[in-house]
């Protein structure tokens, strides 16, 4: 089978999610995170764990849970037999049957309507259940994975969301963080989409990135930095190289300070959680790849300015930079190490 892994990037926090993801196993997953942060991505990343601990493509069923109307609950979930309703001209598989021996993964949860919940958790209290109209009573074989980028707790404090639902959806809490608090992931995020949507790695000016990086992505996150590549890449398809043109001035705050601020700060030295999940050597490097880059960005590639800030001398820090480039593969790609002329 195919090992195909969907989550881009190496920030501190989102490899901590992601190893959380890879210990969870076959336990149920609860995904948080704002649109558009990648929760659907580590759904599929777990899923694709087990697929490739077992040797077998793991069936991955999704559905959003606004669509889970009481109207159309049963027949979505469940199925229905032919003849259950006018219309009804063939059995229908519903997603509960079609996730067999794999993973159901229900987008968006908060959003399910009462009543729908109600249900739900009936089915969960015994995973049998009826297609539409069939009296033969089937046994459901599959994982429950769920996200939400709303406030469960908050919900069911406010009487909207059921507390024994919540209880059962979530053996395992997984965080994702947003965009802006992983910047260092945007130039290694806009180079995977540009290669996906040009199908090769056209070239940008790094001004681009600069302007990218200073951005909040508070709309969509890297759901919306896709989006925004894809259109760059259309826009410059007749151009030897992405035109920073085409950005506009929505992206451009020039108020905003450049510099790192404390919320920017994503490793914790003191943190020994990380350091036991990743071990010792992995988080080192880490550490010092994620420390470097974020201070380059901040300095916008000016090595001799970073050099005296960090009151180190420019071989020193040309040093680490291409011990860096060496130990990470991701960090050869970037503009960084080609005006290093890192290899």
């Amino acid at each position: 089978m195919t090992w195909f892994d969907p989550i881009v990037g190496s920030n501190a926090t989102l490899l901590n999610a992601k190893a959380a993801t890879a210990s969870a196993r076959d336990l149920r997953i609860l995904f948080l995170g704002e649109t558009g942060v990648g929760k659907t991505p580590f759904a599929k990343f777990s899923n694709s764990l087990i697929s490739r601990a077992t040797g077998r493509n793991r069936p991955f069923e999704q559905i959003n849970c606004s669509c889970l109307t009481p109207e159309y609950f049963h027949d979505q979930l469940f199925g229905h037999k032919k003849g259950a309703f006018t219309g009804a001209s063939s059995d229908l598989q519903g997603l509960v049957e079609l996730a067999s021996g794999g993973d159901l993964f229900l987008d968006e949860i908060g959003d399910m309507p009462l009543e729908t919940q109600a249900r739900f958790l009936t089915f969960l209290d015994s995973f049998e259940y009826y297609r539409l109209g069939d009296d033969k009573k089937r046994k459901a074989d599959l994982r429950l994975l769920c996200a939400t980028n709303r406030d469960l707790k908050q919900l069911v404090s406010l009487g909207k969301f059921r507390k024994d639902l919540y209880s059962r959806i979530s053996q395992v809490t997984i965080a994702i963080p947003p965009l802006r608090e992983r910047r260092s992931d945007i130039p290694i995020l806009f180079e995977h989409f540009v290669s996906q949507f040009c199908g090769f790695a056209k070239p940008y000016p790094q001004t681009l990135i600069e302007t990218l990086s200073v951005y909040d992505w508070t709309e969509g996150n890297v759901r919306e930095l896709k989006d925004t590549v894809e259109f760059l890449c259309l826009m410059s398809r007749d151009r030897a190289s992405i035109a920073p043109e085409f950005l506009g001035d929505r992206y451009r705050n020039p108020a905003r300070d450049r510099s790192l601020t404390k919320d920017e700060s994503r490793f914790n030295p003191g943190s020994l959680t990380q350091v036991y999940e990743m071990g010792l050597e992995h988080y080192l490097e880490a550490f010092e790849s994620e420390l470097l880059t974020s201070l380059i960005q901040a300095h916008f590639g000016s090595i001799d300015e970073l050099a005296r800030n960090l009151n180190v001398s420019r071989s020193t820090l040309y040093r680490r930079l291409r011990k860096v480039a060496q130990t990470n593969p991701l960090w050869t790609a970037r503009p960084i190490a080609a005006r290093l002329a890192l290899g």
